[in-house]
């Protein structure tokens, strides 16, 4: 009796502690994969073929990568209830493929477009009208997209309920290659949707002008007949003003002019200046300066050997500080130029075959194909532990 209890109680302290594992490890997974989801289609959307992984810590991209799970979330939560009204009518039994049926379903045939419409620049009638008028290549994406689907079904389905290690090693091998294939498939429908948005109703070059009217923040003048203002006044306040005529009446005559016309009678009357003093003005007193001494220059002490001033220091820390922010600066700005040059980017010879499936295993890819097997090797054996020491099930037989 007593191992008993001792035996169970370890079973619950392992239980828990897997438990935990599989939720930190398999959070981190997810969000990984969302991230490299996520930069796939961004780049691809824009008509960039090879993708640059940022080298970012998990701080920087986790609420991007927990933002587009939540939006799956979204999509796949319809399939769930489903499911669970459909439970006994169709496959009773095993409740798990149901779900997993379903949920590939509602991921094939809502995500794709739920992505398009949320990342649109414009409205959602206009992202849904250039899909219609692109009807058979948007058929034929949904057929490309459903094989993969059904592959990442299958091999998800076969990793974690299947005894197989080679069913085991397809799932860690292929889950990735899988979701590389998925997002660059999106990610070409968005290309195509993007360049409609261009070239539908608006001439390429007017286009071209506004873009750069954007980026430049200047504006030119539209052509047509436009409503003249009227220009405005300017007071300047250091302007000499203009002189005023002066009248013919107010003008003082000379005195020989009014010698002139002035009687005979009229003598001018002669005026008396202001004369010099006769006296010396007095002398000034002697100024008498102080006689206290000024305070000697200290001499600076020269810093030993060794040691730094915390003023010195202070300046490696900004300078440190100032060149990290010009790193990242300069980052943002070139991923932000890839994105203004996107119409200049040479279009895809094919838009669902070249460079999609080949695009898993290009050689700046494989450090994220190496990633996601690790984490997801790591979040199913966790999984698989922690379901063999469970409690609840009476632990493995």
């Amino acid at each position: 009796m007593f191992f008993a209890v001792v035996g169970q109680t370890g079973s619950v302290i392992l239980f828990v502690t897997s438990g935990l594992g599989v939720l930190l490890l398999g959070t981190y997974f997810l969000c990984l994969a969302a991230h490299y989801y996520r930069l796939t289609f961004q780049d691809t959307a824009v008509g960039i073929d090879r993708v640059e992984w940022p080298s970012d810590s998990f701080v920087d991209w986790f609420s991007g990568s927990l933002a587009l799970l939540v939006q799956v979330l979204l999509w796949i939560m319809p399939a769930g209830f489903l499911a669970r009204f459909l439970a006994p009518v169709w496959l009773p039994e095993q409740a798990p493929l149901r779900f997993a049926v379903l949920m590939g379903l509602a991921f094939w045939l809502l995500f794709p477009l739920g992505l398009l419409l949320s990342t649109a620049s414009q409205q959602a009638s206009g992202v849904a009208v250039r899909l219609l008028l692109a009807l058979p290549t948007l058929v034929l994406f949904y057929l490309l997209s459903g094989v993969v689907c059904l592959i990442t079904v299958a091999l998800g389905y076969g990793a974690l309920f299947a005894d197989s290690l080679l069913g085991l090693l397809g799932a860690i091998v292929g889950l990735p290659v899988a979701l590389l294939w998925h997002a660059r498939l999106v990610g070409r429908l968005g290309w195509l949707v993007g360049r409609e948005e261009v070239s539908l109703g608006k001439d390429p070059k007017q286009g071209e002008d506004e873009l750069e009217q954007a980026v430049s923040g200047k504006v030119r003048p539209r052509s047509g007949k436009r409503k003249r203002m009227s220009r405005p006044e300017v007071l300047d306040p250091w302007a000499v003003p203009e002189e005023e005529p002066i009248e013919a009446d107010l003008i003082e005559e000379s005195p020989q002019a009014t010698a002139r016309s002035a009687p005979a009678s009229y003598e001018p009357q002669r005026v008396e200046g202001y004369g010099l003093a006769a006296e010396e003005p007095p002398s000034r007193p002697a100024l008498e300066l102080p006689t206290t001494e000024l305070p000697k220059p200290r001499r600076k002490r020269r810093p030993v050997k060794g040691e730094a001033s915390g003023a010195a220091s202070a300046r490696v820390g900004q300078t440190e500080e100032s060149g990290l922010e010009k790193q990242l600066s300069s980052e943002e700005l070139q991923r932000e130029r890839r994105l203004r040059e996107r119409e200049e980017l040479p279009p895809p010879r094919s838009l669902f075959f070249h460079g999609v499936w080949e695009f898993p295993f290009y050689p700046s890819n494989l450090s994220a194909l190496v990633w996601l097997s690790l984490y997801g090797a790591g979040a199913w054996g966790l999984a698989r532990f922690m379901i063999s020491v469970s409690p609840f099930s009476g632990g493995a037989k």
